[in-house]
């Protein structure tokens, strides 16, 4: 068969089925394209609806209005509430009036400090200086309180003072602030460890209450007295010399606190010091040292007696050689041997 003599009827047929397929998909769209459509909300299904109240914007606080951009704070807005204000919370305003603790909000009749810590507190005035402490008299201690007392459980039998002007009227020794004052004032006594002058008890020998670590003066001689001197552990002049601020007095054969240039002079003076090693081994041997009573001394011609150390020492009218004893404490009489 000849196949240009088909294609005339090929392309007849491919039309026919073309119009079909075209009328079968206009008449799916007229009845049944709804079944895809997406239903629209009724206007009332009968659930109820509810219009909820909006709170207002805190007051202080800048709303934005309707405009592109991100909401700018006010600059009076308060700052949010991060928790409990507590002790150590710092920077509130010394015109505030009352000041916000763990405990709720206190009043305060003085300037706010920055930061609020009463138990480290050591003096009255010290202590009436934090925004939320007060001094018990009594017990000479700082507590966490008001006007009317301490909080938290503690107790102040006597004596408490909410502002510093009262704490002359709890404890009249608090105003002393050195120790010959101190310890001059009746019934006051100065501890050296805290540097600060307390009630005494009665025998002044320590603080009415509470405790002194160390150098407690009950009175004013106490307070000038010298101190004990760390060298007199010493009882040699080759130990004494070994410890750079000890020096041997070879007048009184005792160590002393010193320098090269002579003892400290809060603990005594001495007239012949060694202060080096060297100075303690090369003293040479007096044979005068051989003798032990005055009488027995003065009596061999070079030989002087020294009443300080109660020792002989070979010398002249004007003194040992050695310079081992004090003017005045030299007794040297070759021809004589008498001792005064």
């Amino acid at each position: 068969m000849n196949p240009s003599r088909l294609l005339p009827g090929l392309a007849l047929l491919l039309l026919v089925v073309g119009c079909a397929v075209q009328d079968a998909a206009s008449g799916y769209g007229d009845e049944d394209a709804d079944v895809f459509k997406e239903e629209p909300p009724a206007e009332d299904a009968g659930v109820p609806t509810f219009d909820l109240p909006v709170d207002p914007p805190d007051e202080g606080v800048a709303v934005a209005d309707s405009g592109p951009g991100p909401v700018e704070p006010d600059v009076g807005m308060s700052p949010l509430d991060t928790g409990p204000v507590t002790q150590t919370d710092v920077g509130f305003s010394r015109d505030l009036g009352v000041v916000p603790t763990d405990r709720g909000v206190l009043p305060t009749d003085r300037g706010i400090p920055t930061t609020l810590n009463c138990a480290s507190q050591t003096s009255c005035a010290s202590c009436t200086a934090q925004a939320t402490c007060g001094w018990c008299g009594l017990t000479a201690r700082c507590f966490d309180g008001t006007s009317t007392g301490p909080l938290g459980g503690a107790t102040c039998a006597l004596g408490w003072a909410w502002t510093s002007s009262a704490c002359v009227s709890v404890d009249p020794c608090s105003a002393s602030t050195s120790c010959g004052a101190c310890a001059g004032q009746a019934g006051c006594g100065w501890c050296g460890a805290s540097n600060r002058c307390v009630t005494a008890n009665t025998a002044r020998t320590g603080p009415a209450s509470g405790v002194c670590l160390s150098a407690w003066s009950g009175s004013v001689a106490a307070c000038t007295a010298a101190p004990p001197d760390p060298c007199a552990i010493h009882t040699d002049c080759g130990a004494c010399s070994a410890v750079l601020s000890c020096g041997w007095c070879r007048s009184t054969r005792r160590c002393m606190t010193g320098a090269s240039t002579g003892p400290n002079p809060t603990y005594g003076t001495c007239d012949s010091w060694a202060y080096l090693g060297t100075q303690c081994t090369a003293l040479p041997t007096d044979p005068c040292r051989s003798s032990s009573s005055c009488s027995g001394c003065v009596g061999r011609g070079a030989c002087g007696w020294c009443r300080d150390s109660g020792t002989c020492h070979t010398g002249s009218s004007s003194g040992p050689t050695d310079r081992a004893c004090r003017s005045g404490r030299w007794y040297w009489d070759p021809f004589l041997g008498i001792c005064f």
